[in-house]
């Protein structure tokens, strides 16, 4: 598994802060993780837990007595279906009660029957991960996290019910729940303890807007101490909501025993020293028991991952530091990076393939993903391979294999096997075929050269409505998939067709995606292979796609960019942020950047009608970055 290397090493640090043996905290993170694995799993998970998909955490508490060391796992992280994630999540649990006797089984059962009903519908909302388990490292302690976002507005309705049946009197907690309604939303719902006598069960939450503390109707997190805190770790640098999150916990009898606010150190961007400065700064000003740290995160054997300030219910605070591994470093050469990286992801779409050959992703109404996503992955693989990655081309082969021997149609391929055949689909295998030096039956080149429209362009369908007019963003990726010698004979349209769709900015638009950039990096792919990229105008600067921008609209956006003449700063600057958003397994995330547009809609640039999809295993995107990153591998990157 890409990245798992790391987890021992991390585990190590962990065991020195704790004091104990190495090889207990590798059997506890082994266990709080569900590794290892049962074979036949599919993989394709992604963990929440930190920012660029670790599913490890150390959590370091400093008190007045002393630093108690924690390990908060997301467990069976890299599984891909969820209905295996949850029956390993809980194999995960039981593993880790049996090696920490708290006692706090029944407390677990019941939180879990609560918040994550057991059918069918309900887990798949749950890609993303049920639980996260906390375990003490040299402490007997557990802690279960369950993730409340997939239930929607149920979770108001699961916490109260929740908490009415677990507390003895839980008119505090209702109270604090039609309060929170107000300004908040559920995050996660939690217990914790050291036995069934001290445990505790609490409510996570993030604000909707802006909120002083004196507002929240709790009256712990109005303590001067969480202003003395706030001032230290933030000070006057904006944060964002989304970063911030508040707890409250209650003890078995329903009385408010505790109140939290945790910092996401990824949305406070700062050195090491910077956080080493604040720790000590807040552990002396609290008179709290200094954390054994500095080294670690100096030398870069960790990142800060959140800093947390809590207060029991005699207003005792503790200092949380939530430790990470070590994000991705920073590389002289940004080519030599951009090869790295490539090989990861290309290892990373190996473990993700199926066993038969395929690739699957997304959850349309048709259904998810298979022939066309497995075409996709496999043309950037095959790519590839071509440009010296030896590792891409067994994928690639494999992929070809199952396509070939899985024709649930006539002639060509499509969307899956219930979808029918489709120019894009279609296009895309026949690529691959070339690719690899497969033979193309002449049936299937046939059936792509019937998605040709007069005047130039391919149309995805024949009907109904506008899916069977020319789709800018399927002809730019599907006429490759022509033989050369047709493609010289519709070389003519194809003119013609280029110039009729290109717009006054040098960008052509899409249909099936949420803006420009797929299409547009398709289409000046398109003319660099053909010799004809002088033949069109340039696209106009690039606009900055945003901060919220995913991986799949940064990595066209950075490829756009150097398709041109001469790369800009921004260009360079853009392959650097790709390179950047690259997750800890070798994928890049997916996003909500497929458009499923109505069958009415004749210019969805104009009148953006239809529902957007994400590639929930990052499949689409990763490729798409592979892709990209071969494509400008040979154009000089910036040095950082």
């Amino acid at each position: 598994m890409a990245g798992a290397d790391r987890i021992p090493t991390f585990l190590s640090i962990g065991a020195r802060l704790a004091g104990v043996a190495e090889g207990d905290a590798l059997s506890l993170g082994h266990l709080a993780l569900g590794l290892p694995m049962a074979g036949g799993t599919t993989l394709g998970g992604r963990s929440e837990l930190n920012n660029d998909g670790d599913p490890l955490q150390i959590c370091l508490t400093s008190s007045e007595s002393g630093v108690n060391v924690r390990l908060i796992a997301d467990p069976c992280w890299q599984r891909g279906i969820a209905s295996e994630r949850l029956v390993g999540s809980r194999a995960a649990l039981a593993e880790v009660l049996r090696a920490q006797p708290t006692g706090l089984g029944p407390w677990c059962d019941a939180l879990l029957k609560a918040a994550i009903p057991e059918d069918a519908e309900t887990t798949n909302r749950f890609r993303r991960g049920f639980c996260w388990i906390g375990t003490g490292v040299g402490i007997t302690w557990l802690g279960l996290y369950v993730d409340a976002k997939p239930q929607g507005t149920s979770r108001w309705e699961i916490a109260r019910e929740w908490l009415v049946r677990e507390l003895s009197d839980s008119r505090i907690a209702v109270a604090f729940l039609d309060r929170l309604a107000e300004y908040g939303d559920i995050a996660s719902f939690a217990i914790e303890g050291a036995a069934p006598d001290a445990v505790t069960l609490k409510i996570y939450w993030r604000l909707r807007s802006p909120r002083a503390l004196s507002e929240t109707g709790l009256d712990l997190l109005q303590d001067p101490a969480f202003k003395i805190y706030l001032a230290q770790a933030v000070g006057a640098r904006p944060m964002r909501l989304s970063g911030t999150v508040f707890s409250a916990g209650f003890d078995t009898t329903g009385a408010i025993s505790s109140a939290k606010i945790d910092l996401c150190a990824h949305c406070l961007p700062q050195e090491a020293d910077r956080w080493i400065s604040t720790v000590n700064s807040l552990t002396g000003r609290f008179g709290l028991t200094p954390m054994p740290v500095g080294e670690d995160l100096m030398t870069g054997r960790c990142d800060a991952a959140f800093l947390g300030l809590g207060l029991d219910a005699r207003r005792r605070p503790r200092l949380n530091l939530y430790l990470k591994p070590p994000g991705r470093k920073r590389t002289r050469q940004a080519s030599e990076a951009a090869k790295e990286r490539i090989r990861e992801a290309i290892l990373y779409l190996t473990e993700l393939q199926r066993p038969g050959g395929s690739w699957c992703d997304y959850r349309l109404p048709a259904g998810e993903a298979t022939q066309w996503v497995t075409a996709f992955t496999g043309v950037a693989l095959a790519s590839a391979a071509r440009k010296g990655y030896r590792e891409a081309i067994g994928p690639a082969r494999r992929a070809a294999v199952w396509l070939d021997r899985v024709r649930t149609y006539p002639a060509g391929w499509g969307y899956n096997d219930r979808t029918g055949a489709d120019a894009d689909s279609t296009g895309l295998v026949l690529r691959l075929f070339h690719a690899l030096g497969k033979e193309v039956q002449s049936s299937d080149e046939r059936f792509l050269l019937g998605q040709w429209r007069p005047g130039g362009g391919f149309a995805t369908y024949n009907e109904p409505g506008y899916w069977a007019a020319v789709h800018p963003c399927v002809t730019s990726v599907a006429y490759l998939g022509l033989s050369p010698d047709v493609r010289m004979r519709l070389l003519p349209d194809l003119k013609q067709y280029l110039s009729r769709t290109i717009r006054q900015d040098g960008t052509w638009p899409s249909y099936w995606w949420r803006n420009h950039l797929y299409s547009t990096f398709h289409h000046r792919f398109l003319l660099r292979q053909l010799g004809l990229s002088d033949r069109y105008a340039e696209p106009a600067p690039l606009r900055d796609p945003g901060d919220e921008a995913s991986a799949f609209e940064v990595a066209h956006a950075a490829g756009i960019g150097y398709l041109r003449q001469s790369p800009g700063q921004q260009a360079r600057e853009l392959i650097d942020r790709l390179l950047n958003m690259q997750k800890q397994d070798g994928s890049w995330e997916g996003g909500f950047n497929l458009r499923v547009t109505e069958p009415d809609c004749a210019q969805p640039w104009d009148d953006p009608r239809g529902t957007l999809y994400a590639d929930e295993y990052g499949t689409i995107t990763t490729a798409s970055a592979i892709t990209v990153l071969l494509e400008v591998s040979d154009v000089q990157l910036c040095t950082r």
